[in-house]
């Protein structure tokens, strides 16, 4: 537990509520360098919440730049803090609450006088105008990178609803970090279309409601790849736990409908 953390995540994270509780359970469990590995089921029960929405926050949290997410095989995601960003989000809000002060407000200010004849610099009258700051240097860990843009969503059959969308990304998240997928195993817009066609063909005889059951049974499947010993490798050493051979075809699926 960094102390440090917990407080810049206290004092500078724009967040309230599930999201500041996320937030602050990853600081929780960071070292000094900002980085914790908790499992998505413990993190949930942590901050009582489901598996899914903990997922919905921490893409929010990276793709805003407060968090990066590496994945390790065999064990559950790398969560680094980024604390260069939480330090400039401190910069810009004044104490108290008050109007932020750029730069060029500052030097706009030249030749103002701080505190009026007869003030003495313990009344409550006097005008304070708060400046730059030392700050301390962020802590690295990671190696820099350049943001991955998305790859839009496509499919065969025209738009696809965006709760569908969603749905498939949780069932993607799951099986990457079941399956120990690192960073470099990517959600194309092919491996979506699959997985929204598989998702799609779920539905028409899930019970309600159909999009979370459907969903939900696309999460079992990959349960039971990660668990069969010839695709987890226990067998011969070698995984072949790969997204294709889930949800590529309707008869790939099949092999793993109970």
């Amino acid at each position: 537990m960094s102390i440090k953390i917990m407080n810049l995540v206290w004092e500078n994270a724009p967040y309230s509520e599930n999201t500041l509780l996320t937030f602050l359970a990853l600081a929780d469990w960071s070292n000094d360098a900002g980085e914790s590995w908790p499992s998505m089921k413990t993190l949930a029960k942590k901050t009582r919440q489901s598996e899914r929405n903990c997922q919905r926050i921490l893409r929010s949290l990276e793709k805003e730049g407060y968090i990066d997410t590496k994945f390790r095989k065999e064990n559950s995601s790398v969560y680094r803090i980024n604390l260069s960003t939480l330090y400039r989000r401190g910069e810009n809000i004044a104490p108290g609450g008050g109007d932020n002060i750029s730069p060029g407000d500052i030097d706009d200010m030249e030749g103002v006088t701080l505190a009026t004849e007869g003030v003495t610099p313990t009344s409550p009258n006097t005008p304070i105008i708060h400046t730059s700051v030392d700050t301390p240097e962020p802590l690295s860990l990671f190696e820099p990178k350049t943001p991955e843009p998305t790859p839009p969503s496509k499919s065969k059959n025209g738009k696809v609803p965006p709760e569908q969308v969603e749905a498939v990304r949780e069932v993607w998240d799951h099986f990457v970090e079941k399956a120990g997928k690192p960073r470099a195993y990517l959600y194309t817009p092919k491996r979506e279309s699959q997985g929204v066609s598989r998702l799609k063909e779920l539905m028409k005889n899930a019970v309600d409601p159909p999009l979370e059951n459907a969903r939900d049974e696309m999460k079992a499947m990959v349960d039971r790849m990660v668990e069969d010993s010839w695709y987890s490798g226990k067998k011969d050493g070698k995984k072949h736990l790969q997204w294709e051979y889930l949800f590529s075809s309707p008869e790939r699926m099949t092999k793993w409908l109970e």
